[in-house]
C-alpha cells in the first residue's frame, strides 16, 4: 500500500485522491466478482444440450420460456375482477354494453378514457370490431392489442375479434 502511495503521490496525487482511486478500484474488483458468480451456473442445474459443462456460452445462455397460462390474464374467462366502485367485473367486457364502471377495470382505461368511449360510441352507434378504438383520443395500438383478449363486440367471442 505505502508503495502504491509512494508511486501515486509521484505523479501528483494527494492522500485522499490516493485512497478514493483505491476504494473505486476495490469497488470494482468487487462488482466484477459478485458478476461471475451470480453468471455461472449452480452445479445442480443441467447444461442445455449442444453445450459442454465448461463452455462459456453455456453460462450465459438464455433460461427457457414458460408461456404463461391463458387464466393468468387479468380476468381473462370465467374469472372477475373488482370494480373500481365496488362489485365484480366479469371479463370479457362488451365494450357495446359496458357502462363506465365496466370500462374502467380494463387495464389502462380510466375515467376518461372509459368517457370518451361512451362518447364515440354514442355518436357511431356501435364498435364493429376492435381496431374502432383507435378513434378514441389517445388509444393507441399497443393498448387495443393489450385489451383485445379482454373485449367482446356484444357476443362474440374474445378470439375471433381479428383485426
Amino acid at each position: 500500500m505505502r508503495r502504491l502511495e509512494s508511486l501515486l503521490q509521484q505523479y501528483g496525487f494527494t492522500r485522499n485522491e490516493v485512497r478514493a482511486l483505491v476504494f473505486l478500484g476495490g469497488t470494482f474488483v468487487t462488482g466484477l466478482l459478485l458478476r461471475w458468480f451470480a453468471l455461472s451456473p449452480p452445479s445442480s442445474v443441467p447444461i442445455l444440450p449442444g453445450f459442454r459443462e465448461d463452455s462459456t456460452l453455456a453460462r450465459f445462455a438464455p433460461a427457457p420460456q414458460v408461456p404463461a397460462p391463458r387464466e393468468s390474464l387479468m380476468g381473462v374467462g370465467p374469472h372477475a375482477a373488482p370494480a373500481r366502485g365496488g362489485g365484480r367485473i366479469r371479463f370479457p367486457v362488451d365494450i357495446n354494453r359496458a357502462g363506465r364502471t365496466e370500462l374502467m377495470a380494463l387495464p389502462g382505461i380510466g375515467e376518461s378514457y372509459a368517457s370518451r368511449i361512451l362518447a364515440l360510441r354514442r355518436q357511431m352507434g356501435r364498435f364493429r370490431r376492435p381496431d374502432d378504438l383507435l378513434l378514441v383520443r389517445g388509444i393507441g395500438p399497443r393498448t387495443v392489442e393489450r385489451l383485445r383478449p379482454l373485449i367482446t363486440l356484444g357476443g362474440t367471442p374474445p378470439d375471433s375479434l381479428t383485426p
